[in-house]
């Protein structure tokens, strides 16, 4: 039987960072890791450290255009099916920041070759007061927070001490704390007291519903532009990622949780080209064809595709 973790948690909670952590840690396992990201192009899948997965020879497989839990489920069968024979040590599965990750944690006590090794829930503690007090989304990330075994919580050093014990002490799970993505990698492979309830996906209730805009151009795009756009998102824009290169063909990596907005330089760990951005945003805040037009504006792209 092959352990199947499942690492899920709200959109920007960390869950990349944590991964690429993971993977370049000395565990001496060989891990699958199946990506999900909601959109059609799937971010992460670049954004994951391949120097990693090729040192360890890692198979990832990437499930894209939808949310794992509900849209995706069919290919998600597919994946497991198709690494079940790759001799490998343990799967993961980096569910979207959308995901419901008890419905996919159903798999590991269900799929034949497979076992639920746990379910662990990144938590952005500098966000997470807002989100749970969130109408569109606060059911989405309690519920998120509920079907977890372990809590993963980043981004205390973001606050002040007094602040984030005030986060800790909220949570009713058994947490650990991770800075930058780092934390004792075998909870990812071992979390203590495992839920393994094969009845409990069924009475899960359906998250809200979101949009994912995909902007992809070829052309270079002006460091300003980009800036100037993530200032001009609506609120109801909850997470935004990826990439653009400028004039001088210098990658950047854009970044949005929440308020938070970043462009920093990019190291790539694969070749990228072009621009590529992932927004998503809540259905019922915000025309979907205003953002569609910002981002087009900004990115030069011909067309920007939501779905």
């Amino acid at each position: 039987m092959i352990p199947l973790s499942v690492l899920g948690g709200y959109l920007g909670a960390g869950k990349t960072t944590i991964l690429n952590n993971f993977l370049n840690a000395d565990h001496g396992r060989r891990i699958a890791v199946l990506l999900n990201d909601f959109g059609a192009v799937n971010i992460d899948s670049a954004l994951v450290d391949t120097k990693a997965t090729r040192k360890q020879d890692v198979p990832i497989l990437e499930l894209s255009n939808g949310c794992v839990c509900c849209r995706v489920q069919d290919d998600l069968g597919v994946a497991l099916e198709s690494i079940r024979e790759a001799r490998i040590d343990h799967a993961i599965i980096e569910a979207s920041g959308v995901a419901l990750p008890g419905k996919i944690a159903d798999y590991g006590n269900t799929w034949p070759g497979y076992r639920l090794a746990g379910t662990l829930v990144a938590v952005d503690a500098s966000n997470i007061e807002k989100q749970r007090t969130d109408k569109f989304i606060r059911h989405l990330v309690t519920d998120q927070i509920a079907q977890a075994d372990l809590l993963l919580v980043t981004k205390l050093d973001l606050m002040p001490p007094r602040d984030a014990q005030i986060v800790l002490d909220s949570l009713l799970k058994p947490y650990v704390q991770s800075v930058n993505g780092d934390l004792p990698f075998d909870l990812l492979l071992d979390p203590p007291a495992v839920v393994t309830n094969t009845e409990r996906a069924g009475a899960l209730p359906e998250h809200p519903h979101f949009l994912a805009f995909n902007a992809i151009a070829d052309g270079p795009v002006e460091r300003e532009a980009i800036a100037k756009l993530l200032q001009a998102l609506p609120s109801g824009v909850v997470r935004g990622k990826g990439w653009f290169h400028d004039k001088a063909n210098k990658p950047w990596l854009v970044q949005c949780v929440g308020d938070r907005r970043t462009i920093t330089p990019w190291e790539a760990s694969r070749t990228v080209r072009g621009t590529s951005l992932l927004f998503v945003a809540v259905t019922d805040h915000t025309p979907p064809d205003a953002i569609a037009s910002l981002i087009g504006q900004a990115t030069g792209a011909d067309s920007v595709s939501w779905s």
